[in-house]
């Protein structure tokens, strides 16, 4: 009897698998080209975005040296008016006429000015235009501000001895003269305190004090000194020099925000010699001259200044609302010109728009930049904002 023969039995070739791992390679290999096409998107836009920032920078740049060229032209042309051997240190008040004068007509008094980009590319570069009429063009916008048109918090601060050494310090006088060591005496102080009284605001006046004078003794009536301060949760030191910036008025224990958003816009931090131009301060500042200024009177002070402002700050004083005011007009404090100036500058360039603010030093032949910052102002300062000519 012949047996079956069985054939042997081979598996199945597993095809199914071979595939699966064909589409899995496949997967893998999708997942890496799209994380590197991805970031190769991401990296041409950072260098976009770098690229038209950087060119936005230097039209900023840019801008900014105009501003130092325009306030330089205007210091030599008031040089060259001033009369020959005469050398009246400007803005003191004296009754002789300076001509060393700045107001809001002058060539680098810049304000709320848009100049489109494609114009000055071209190298033409006209009037500026109206925001609206730019539509979505680029532009730069420039808006110069005289600093000195404010009330300088640092006048709260002992005057006597930094105003000995006005002539050596870098941080010094904006005047192209050195005035005396006696020239703002009180008066900015009494400024401030108009001011205050005129905002109807609690502003911790002592602790201002404490914080900018050069000693270490509390002000009577609640001022603050490190005593104070080091007992804090997080202690630090009173600055016992002049502010920098009015920001550090938030260190103050009785300053808040909203009282800190009410108070900025009239305020600069500026060396205690400098003075208050009775020719670019606003409305709301001349205000502070006297305790008893009504705001029609203040208008009448623009309306009387012009488009050329006071040569002296005798021609203010002589006006008739300060007539029996003598004891309570602090024109010691007071000038017709000014030295310290700031240019809010922002460009937009493509997608990129970018915010500087130049604070300016104007003295001797020269014109410096004393400080730069990235971004737009915190406080907004109050400014007048006469029609363009």
């Amino acid at each position: 009897m012949t047996g079956k023969y069985y054939a042997p039995q081979f598996p199945k070739r597993q095809r199914g698998v071979a595939l699966i791992f064909v589409m899995v390679i496949f997967s893998l290999i999708s997942v890496m080209v799209a994380k590197v096409v991805t970031e190769l998107h991401f990296q041409t836009d950072r260098t976009s975005n770098f690229l038209m920032r950087s060119q936005a920078r230097a039209y900023a740049l840019a801008a900014e040296d105009l501003v130092a060229q325009l306030l330089l032209a205007d210091l030599e042309k008031d040089k060259k008016n001033q009369p020959a051997g005469s050398n009246p240190p400007p803005g003191t008040g004296s009754p002789s006429t300076s001509s060393t004068v700045d107001h809001l007509k002058e060539a680098w008094s810049l304000i709320d000015r848009y100049y489109p980009l494609d114009e000055i590319e071209s190298g033409v570069i006209g009037e500026s235009k109206d925001k609206d009429k730019i539509k979505e063009g680029d532009y730069i916008y420039i808006n110069v501000i005289d600093l000195q048109g404010y009330i300088n918090v640092n006048w709260l601060g002992s005057v006597s001895k930094q105003s000995n050494n006005n002539t050596n310090n870098n941080g010094t006088n904006g005047n192209t003269n050195p005035t005396p060591s006696n020239s703002n005496k009180s008066g900015g102080k009494d400024l401030f305190k108009n001011l205050v009284t005129k905002l109807g605001l609690s502003v911790p006046t002592q602790q201002i004090t404490d914080w900018v004078d050069e000693n270490d003794q509390t002000t009577p009536g609640g001022g603050f000194e490190d005593n104070e301060y080091l007992l804090n949760e997080m202690p630090y030191r009173a600055a016992d020099r002049p502010m920098t910036s009015i920001s550090e008025l938030m260190f103050l224990p009785k300053m808040n925000a909203k009282l800190y958003k009410q108070l900025a816009p009239y305020l600069v931090a500026l060396p205690a010699e400098s003075k208050l131009n009775i020719n670019t301060a606003p409305k709301e500042v001349l205000m502070s001259l006297l305790p008893n200024m009504q705001e029609a009177q203040a208008e009448e002070i623009i309306r009387q200044r012009g488009d050329k402002g006071f040569d002296s700050v005798s021609k203010l004083t002589s006006l008739s609302m300060f007539a029996g005011q003598g004891n309570k007009l602090s024109d010691d404090a007071l000038a017709v010109s000014s030295n310290y100036f700031l240019a809010v500058i922002t460009v937009k360039f493509a997608d990129a728009r970018y915010h500087m603010l130049s604070y300016y030093k104007r003295a001797d032949k020269q014109v410096d930049v004393i400080a730069r910052a990235e971004g737009r102002l915190p406080a907004p300062l109050i400014q007048n904002k006469p029609k363009k000519t």
